[in-house]
């Protein structure tokens, strides 16, 4: 017979079941004690377990969430450590963290910044890019006062691991130029090279293109610029984009 602590971390179909219904309060109570997770009092005792070092939480918050059910109403006391423990303990059930992710909130639980990066660990472990890009476009198209942090902050809390702020920051930026804000999605970029990394020039090749398509040459021909000085290595898709902006500008000479 399986262990409890065996059960926490690989749920049986009906647990799945349970999971999913968010009408009893009791069913998310019962998911917390499956995850096993101890209760953390800061921020250090977090940042000194051995697993969760990798992810430290930057600062304890307690969050109580408020919601009614069968019962009653009732309190549900969390704060964002517990969470981030979850998610690290869920790193290898990419499935049931997404669920995870969906029952906290549909409990009233308000995700921070850390929350939303341990989250994202997750996704970029197994490469849930379609995952991935709907909850960037969530925060994308969110006001920063509803989510209670900007990017920066997120990028902050991701660059404790190189290969999920590029994959991130690639994905973000895509996201920012499809929806038009292309001065979110030019600082984005820039965020990588504030950090000593080179941005991904399928990235860069999808703004500057953007940016010609809506008119802005100028634009784009300084983040080229700008790029190429910091060691980016273009493409022929790049020295295409490149031809069409002198072209537009009627520089033919140049092109």
């Amino acid at each position: 017979m399986a262990s409890s602590q065996h059960l926490a971390l690989f749920p049986i179909p009906q647990y799945y079941q349970m999971l999913v219904s968010s009408t009893r309060l009791i069913s998310f109570r019962k998911f917390i004690n499956r995850v096993q997770l101890s209760r953390f009092n800061s921020a250090s005792a977090l940042a000194q377990l051995s697993p969760g070092a990798q992810y430290p939480v930057s600062k304890e918050q307690a969050v109580y969430t408020y919601r009614k059910d069968c019962a009653g109403d009732r309190f549900i006391d969390l704060n964002a450590s517990r969470v981030v423990e979850s998610f690290y303990n869920l790193k290898n059930d990419p499935n049931l963290a997404c669920l995870f992710f969906t029952q906290l909130k549909e409990s009233g639980f308000h995700h921070n910044v850390d929350t939303y990066a341990a989250f994202i660990r997750v996704l970029c472990r197994w490469r849930f890019d379609r995952k991935l890009q709907s909850l960037l476009s969530e925060i994308v198209g969110s006001k920063e006062s509803d989510l209670g942090f900007d990017s920066t902050s997120l990028f902050d809390v991701l660059s404790v691991n190189s290969g999920v702020l590029i994959w991130v920051l690639d994905m973000l930026v895509k996201e920012y130029v499809s929806v038009g804000m292309f001065d979110e999605a030019i600082d984005a970029l820039f965020q990588l090279k504030r950090r000593g990394f080179v941005p991904c020039i399928i990235s860069c090749n999808f703004l500057m293109n953007r940016l010609i398509e809506h008119g802005k040459v100028d634009m784009a021909l300084a983040i080229y610029g700008h790029l190429k000085m910091s060691g980016l290595n273009p493409n022929d898709y790049t020295y295409g984009i490149l031809l069409k902006a002198l072209c537009r500008k009627g520089n033919f000479e140049d092109a």
